[in-house]
């Protein structure tokens, strides 16, 4: 039987980059049988390339770093880079093993979703985001449920009539949603049909979490999914201005600037 050729290290590396663009999440153990080598191998080809900005590990695996987010009403979408990582990292502590989560789609929500991919344990998650689907079905205490609709693909993401009916036949112990723009009126959202999929989401919810990246508060889009009062905890890098920070005291929603 003839073996196969030992790779080097660039060529296992540009073999994963291969993988990854085509896959939302590659597990090591897949890896290491493609690239016949030891899954210690590839862990370490792993930390090169995540070290370099090109992948980003989550349990088991790792994925291809998000793309640069889209503008809205011509700004730049909500802070990514910089606000991203402490909002997950204090988002995954109001998880509870054994819940059922609602997670939204979002810039945001995916450092979200490896967070709890890494750190929590046995829960339900039920996502219309195919990618955040693939990154938490790696952990395999999570069961990850990807609802039906119409597939988007630059947002690997299903929206749509059949997204609200299925989501609406559960019921969650939290959701957690990512606001385009916060104002003193409450959390909104640049597209309709996504708008629609976040409000079905927090209806269905007994607690109810809002996050918003770098510039979000003050900014209003197309579409307004809730008012503050409806949101339990709101989580940012950022503080608002003092209107909209006398208004969500009105209503007694938790602020956490992180």
């Amino acid at each position: 039987m003839q073996q196969m050729r030992r790779l080097s290290k660039n060529e296992r590396h540009e073999k994963i980059l291969h993988v990854s663009a085509r896959a939302p999440y590659v597990r090591i153990s897949s890896l290491a049988r493609q690239l016949g080598v030891s899954t210690e191998t590839v862990r370490r080809d792993l930390q090169e390339l995540c070290g370099s900005g090109l992948m980003e590990r989550t349990y088991g695996g790792a994925v291809a770093p998000p793309m640069a987010p889209a503008a809205v009403n011509g700004q730049p979408a909500a802070g990514i880079d910089g606000g991203a990582p402490a909002v997950a990292a204090a988002v995954v502590q109001r998880v509870r093993p054994g819940e059922t989560v609602m997670l939204g789609g979002g810039r945001i929500m995916l450092p979200t979703a490896r967070e709890i991919a890494r750190c929590s344990v046995n829960l339900t998650v039920i996502t219309c985001n195919a990618r955040i689907a693939a990154v938490l079905g790696g952990n395999p205490t999570i069961r990850a449920v990807l609802s039906p609709g119409d597939y988007n693909p630059k947002e690997d993401e299903v929206t749509g009539s059949d997204t609200v009916a299925y989501l609406e036949q559960f019921r969650a112990d939290l959701a957690i949603v990512e606001a385009v723009g916060l104002t003193k009126d409450g959390l909104y959202e640049s597209s309709f049909a996504v708008a629609a999929v976040k409000r079905a989401m927090l209806r269905q919810s007994d607690q109810r979490i809002a996050v918003a990246g770098e510039g979000a508060w003050s900014r209003s889009a197309v579409r307004r999914v809730c008012t503050l009062g409806e949101l339990d905890e709101i989580v940012s890098p950022e503080a608002p201005d003092e209107t909209i920070t006398q208004a969500l005291g009105k209503v007694q929603t938790a602020l956490s600037v992180v």
